[in-house]
């Protein structure tokens, strides 16, 4: 999103939201549907939540390309790419981590792995071309701390929100 931060927000918000939905429908478009019957279908299931996440202008849609791009590129075995896409998702949204599953359907797991792990380190590492190491690991320390103590205060929406709401009943977190 950085390069459309920079823009005003305006322009930044159309060219978000067009990047977003371009990649899902472009990626979607090109999946190997066995009919044109089932395409559609496919199109009519994501399209609410497809507006929906683009009316927020959420990165879902971003996501959900991305994955589908990585299929397409594993399946045409360009596994280097198919790796960077997956870890571009992690580094977007941790959910991304999920994707990686599929790379267990492939042959040539190990090299899939290292690919992965590759992309993983560069990723990570890329920061010291503008922080010291001390204040990157100073960073991930704390990212680490915020997204383990992300719901301490909060339970969001959830059941346990509404058993807390309702009932006044409170839990821990991690007890159910």
């Amino acid at each position: 999103m950085a390069p459309f931060a920079l823009l005003p927000d305006f322009a930044g918000l159309i060219l978000w939201n067009a990047l977003n939905a371009f990649l899902l429908f472009y990626t979607f478009l090109n999946f190997p549907f066995r009919s044109d019957k089932q395409k559609l279908f496919g199109l009519i299931f994501i399209l609410i939540e497809a507006v929906t996440s683009l009316q927020n202008s959420q990165s879902n849609c971003l996501m959900a390309g991305l994955i589908l791009l990585a299929y397409l590129l594993m399946e045409k075995g360009k596994w280097i790419l198919a790796t960077l896409l997956i870890v571009i998702t992690v580094f977007i949204k941790l959910f991304g981590v999920v994707a990686f599953l599929m790379l267990l359907f492939y042959p040539n797991k190990i090299r899939t792995m290292l690919g992965s792990f590759f992309w993983i380190v560069l990723f990570l590492a890329l920061p010291l071309f503008a922080l010291s190491i001390h204040q990157l690991t100073y960073l991930y320390k704390s990212w680490w701390n915020l997204l383990s103590n992300d719901h301490a205060i909060s339970y969001g929406l959830s059941v346990m929100a509404l058993v807390n709401s309702w009932f006044g009943v409170e839990t821990m977190k991690n007890s159910l």
